[in-house]
């Protein structure tokens, strides 16, 4: 996925994963464990990540959606029926902004001691040791006084490419992914465009450099928009604003589009 080069997070929230990764374990897979209103899966390692990553997906070059949890699994796994039933609810959701995680947020979380210079960046508790007292093997029955356990959780190494050093808030970064895709969006709903480049190249004051580049731009996309079956164009679209460097220039052309140029 991250070889994409480009993340995002689809509508479905990470306590709805969370729900259905439980829900999807059959009883003979994921038995109670110490406490009795437990089980074996329901650890709070494992259930911080998901909130947090669960949402996560790439969008591949068919423009469908890829997720962490499409794992080749043998049907005997115990993780089969959770890891296939996330999956399907994932693509089943809509892509609704990218994933970004921030430096700032990440030192907060303490998943390791980081630093700016690293090329990748942990994502959850990879496992933790428990040596169990007295009173604990006592309450739950399952283990032993003294006994040390090791547990493992979802865990993944995040490239620095998908990491903001910026001070930005998460919220900041994403708005202006999310504005730079429906500026995007709708100008690829705009009619004649072949149309308002002449109009502008002919108008002074429209007759600048970057208007002609951006046309060379969008003109070519916008034939590809057009091309694209109507299921496919939502996820493009992500793809595409992406790194988009002429959304303030577009939105202005949108305008033009609606206002200062009659098309009549």
């Amino acid at each position: 996925m991250v070889k994409t080069g480009k993340l995002f997070r689809v509508g479905y929230t990470g306590n709805e994963i969370w729900e259905m990764y439980l829900l999807a374990f059959p009883k003979e897979k994921d038995p109670v464990f110490r406490d009795p209103n437990s089980t074996t899966h329901n650890c709070n390692h494992c259930n911080n990540f998901i909130r947090r990553y669960g949402n996560i997906v790439a969008i591949n070059d068919d423009y469908g959606i890829e997720t962490i949890f499409d794992i080749d699994l043998s049907l005997n796994d115990e993780y089969y029926e959770a890891m296939k039933s996330i999956s399907k609810l994932i693509k089943s959701s809509k892509v609704i902004n990218v994933f970004k995680e921030t430096y700032n947020e990440l030192k907060s979380l303490l998943y390791e001691s980081c630093s700016k210079s690293q090329d990748t960046y942990q994502l959850g508790v990879a496992k933790n040791v428990k040596r169990y007292t007295r009173e604990e093997a006592e309450k739950y029955g399952v283990v032993k006084p003294n006994e040390i356990r090791t547990f493992h959780h979802f865990n993944l190494q995040l490239p620095r490419l998908f990491i903001d050093f910026s001070g930005k808030s998460i919220e900041k970064i994403t708005s202006d992914y999310r504005r730079a895709k429906q500026v995007f969006k709708r100008a690829m709903q705009l009619e004649n465009l072949e149309l308002v480049k002449d109009l502008i190249i002919q108008d002074k004051k429209f007759n600048d450099e970057n208007y002609i580049e951006l046309f060379e731009i969008i003109i070519p996309l916008k034939r590809e928009y057009d091309n694209l079956p109507k299921s496919k164009k939502d996820n493009w679209s992500w793809l595409k604003s992406y790194s988009f460097k002429y959304t303030e220039l577009l939105d202005k052309l949108i305008e033009l589009h609606y206002g200062e140029i009659n098309m009549e």
